[in-house]
């Protein structure tokens, strides 16, 4: 919805908006990053209303929690309204002071921007530049930094792929060695150890350890080919849950 900010945008919602969860609370949690970040917010919602803590989204279309100026390849230019938002929004958890900010962006960029040009850089280590620029300004606040690991594609999406395959629901998942994307993912938790952030990495919550299912426990796991659907965000609220130990903060 309108929390997510589209991505023309470059002012962030008033205080008193996008606040989910326990919106009373003194105790807050920051959801920071892209439609990854959004995807997980009906998880954290209920964990946040359980918990008595408030939810803040901070969220912006394809623009990631790093710190980089990335391309827009779906307008095949570069996104200097996420590089100007991004810094609103740090500016707005310094505001926050939360007890902890969850990090969740899709790893799978359209590339880095220079000078507004494509680059031809090695992405992942400017992901983790700006990971640790991100987490380094994140630290200043006195908060807790966890970064959510980013999820496996699919190969086709749920939501249209299931239907046809009725009887197989199996014919739309992906194997994981193609959908997971472990070099990401890896860099990810080094680079956050390296910050002394937590790590959580949720492929287990999306695959076997040979494929990536469109369905699970009954549920489309899957709203497209690379989020997560509400009602599953909700069914992992549990593990969610034990891992960020919101009641303890």
């Amino acid at each position: 919805g309108s929390c997510q900010a589209e991505r023309s945008t470059t002012t962030l919602p008033s205080r008193d908006e996008c606040r989910f969860g326990d919106r009373s609370a003194s105790k807050t949690v920051v959801l920071f990053g892209d439609s990854h970040a959004t995807m997980w917010l009906p998880a954290l919602d209920l964990l946040g209303r359980r918990d008595h803590v408030a939810v803040v989204l901070l969220a912006k279309s394809a623009c990631p929690a790093a710190s980089l100026s990335v391309w827009d390849a779906s307008r095949n230019r570069a996104y200097p309204e996420c590089d100007t938002w991004r810094r609103a929004a740090l500016d707005r958890v310094a505001e926050l002071k939360p007890d902890l900010v969850v990090l969740s962006s899709q790893g799978a960029i359209g590339g880095v921007a220079v000078d507004g040009e494509l680059a031809a850089t090695d992405t992942e280590q400017a992901w983790s530049e700006g990971l640790t620029a991100t987490l380094t300004a994140v630290r200043r606040t006195g908060a807790r930094a966890v970064v959510l690991g980013d999820i496996p594609f699919l190969s086709r999406p749920a939501p249209s792929c299931l239907p046809l395959h009725i009887d197989d629901v199996g014919a739309c998942a992906r194997p994981a060695a193609q959908a997971v994307p472990a070099a990401h993912n890896a860099m990810e938790r080094t680079t956050a150890a390296r910050n002394r952030a937590g790590y959580l990495d949720v492929t287990s919550w999306l695959c076997t350890d040979t494929v990536c299912p469109a369905a699970i426990a009954g549920i489309v796991s899957y709203y497209n080919l690379r989020h997560v659907s509400a009602s599953y965000a909700r069914h992992l609220a549990g593990p969610l849950g034990s891992q960020l130990q919101l009641a303890d903060l």
